[in-house]
């Protein structure tokens, strides 16, 4: 008689359980907010080095700088580093790309998500990073170094 009663018991609270379950789904299915609040407890952020390159972008040997593509959670970065002779870096900027899917591409035969190329032929290594927008549409993002400055823009085509 006991077994039956706790079966009973355990019968009830699964049902309970599921019953919440479901209601936790259906809130974040109609509810936009509710949906990226319950996503954003479950979730972690995280940063990952994709790739990286290292060159002289004004392709005048007056310096060496490593370009490092980063992926968070909800963002895709390039950060251009200095490298001192001494060793040291130093972050000389950060560029958040649009698109926040990491992409490849085929360059020289090879795929990648990060590579460096004269593109305009002007002497000065440009920073080629792929990318997917929300639809996966594949965009190509050009960077150019602007010696001037001393900062990196983006090349609009």
């Amino acid at each position: 008689m006991k077994a039956a009663v706790s079966k009973r018991y355990v019968l009830i609270f699964a049902q309970g359980a599921l019953m919440l379950l479901f209601a936790i789904t259906l809130v974040a299915a109609i509810h936009p907010e509710a949906r990226t609040s319950i996503r954003d407890s479950i979730l972690t952020d995280y940063r990952v080095l994709v790739s990286s390159a290292r060159a002289d972008l004004s392709g005048k040997g007056s310096g060496d700088y490593t370009i490092a593509k980063i992926k968070t959670r909800t963002s895709l970065f390039l950060e251009i580093y200095q490298n001192e002779k001494d060793g040291k870096t130093t972050l000389v900027q950060k560029i958040e790309i649009p698109e926040a899917r990491d992409g490849y591409f085929n360059f020289n035969g090879s795929a990648t998500n990060l590579a460096l190329a004269d593109v305009d032929q002007d002497g000065s290594m440009e920073i080629l990073a792929p990318s997917f927008d929300s639809d996966l549409v594949g965009r190509l993002n050009i960077f150019r170094f602007n010696a001037d400055a001393g900062y990196v823009e983006k090349v609009v085509q």
